[in-house]
């Protein structure tokens, strides 16, 4: 299987992705854009969804390959989001400071 260089709108069509996320890639890409290490620095910014890319456009081997390297990332940007949630639930319970 080939895979494209060039990610299009209609691409997002065929491979599933949500309105929302078709609307942000249109918004910056209207015409599609070619990978590369800037165009998915952007897109990070964007907001779009890279874990949906990567599951949608790696073969199985390089998808494994990356999930095992991500595995770790995911740990602990969870680990360090719990307490900043936390802080977020008291204060909107009116209990900061308690």
């Amino acid at each position: 299987m080939k895979l494209p260089h060039v990610i299009t709108h209609e691409w997002l069509v065929e491979h599933g992705a949500c309105e929302d996320q078709r609307a942000v890639f249109a918004a910056e890409w209207p015409d599609g854009v070619v990978l590369s290490e800037q165009s998915l620095y952007r897109a990070a910014e964007l907001g779009l969804d890279l874990w949906w890319f990567a599951r949608q456009y790696l073969p199985a081997p390089l998808l494994a390959e990356y999930e095992r390297q991500v595995a770790p990332l995911r740990t602990e940007y969870e680990r360090q989001r719990a307490p900043m949630l936390w802080r977020a639930v008291r204060a909107a319970l009116g209990e900061e400071g308690k």
